[in-house]
């Protein structure tokens, strides 16, 4: 893997549900090729428990050796910062994410937000002047990641649609519906992020060194 990855950070509470079910599915949908990393913690996580097995039962079948040795991590700081995108399944994790790292508002989503806002982000990247906006593959992703944001400050939120709900003490057939929901979210994240790299490999750099970022340098870059 490059040495300049992106790194995405799946948060949910317990880290043993959610945020690795979810962590597994966007891995898996990523080509090898790319150089972005996931992994995933929790705000209460108790450090090395197992995945819930319901969940697990659940995912596809080529996930399951990672569901079987997958532990479970406590959220940090640290870990926060390192992030290029904090990805949380609801309203309430990026709140609990933001007041432990205020530095991180911009870019931290839940699931189904950043999903909801690629379509934005992506529409505002084909106009701008300068596609691949960053020297590297992860700058690109650094930059769509900007593009959501400030997709975000135009459009509110629909509130608790994009959350996505703790099945703990759901039946399985809920625990299904969970995971297909976050499955949905997953796939144009996925796509997003191969079309996205795909183009800046395709097309020259055309920023100069004297140019700022795309978002920075646009009138309505206000989101938050």
């Amino acid at each position: 893997m490059a040495s300049d990855c992106f790194k995405v950070l799946v948060v949910c509470t317990a880290n043993i549900c959610r945020s690795p079910a979810t962590a597994l599915l966007l891995r898996s949908s990523l080509q090898d090729a790319l150089a972005i990393s996931v992994v995933s913690a929790g705000t209460r996580a108790l450090k090395g428990s197992e995945m819930v097995a319901a969940m697990q039962q659940k995912l596809p079948a080529d996930l399951s050796d990672g569901a079987a040795t997958f532990r479970s991590t406590r959220l940090t700081a640290a870990m926060l910062l390192e992030a290029d995108l904090i990805l949380v399944m609801t309203r309430v994790h990026r709140s609990e994410v933001v007041s432990m790292c205020p530095s991180v508002v911009r870019k931290v989503f839940t699931v189904p937000e950043f999903a909801r806002l690629l379509d934005d982000a992506l529409t505002y990247r084909s106009s701008c002047r300068s596609n691949s906006c960053g020297a590297t593959p992860s700058d690109a992703l650094r930059q769509l990641r900007e593009d959501a944001s400030r997709a975000r400050g135009a459009v509110r939120a629909p509130g608790r649609d994009d959350d996505i709900q703790d099945p703990a003490r759901m039946s399985r057939r809920e625990c299904r519906k969970v995971l297909e929901r976050i499955a949905r979210s997953v796939e144009p994240i996925a796509r997003a992020f191969e079309q996205v790299t795909a183009r800046h490999d395709r097309e020259p750099l055309l920023v100069s060194s004297t140019d700022v970022s795309c978002v920075e340098c646009s009138p309505i870059y206000n989101g938050v």
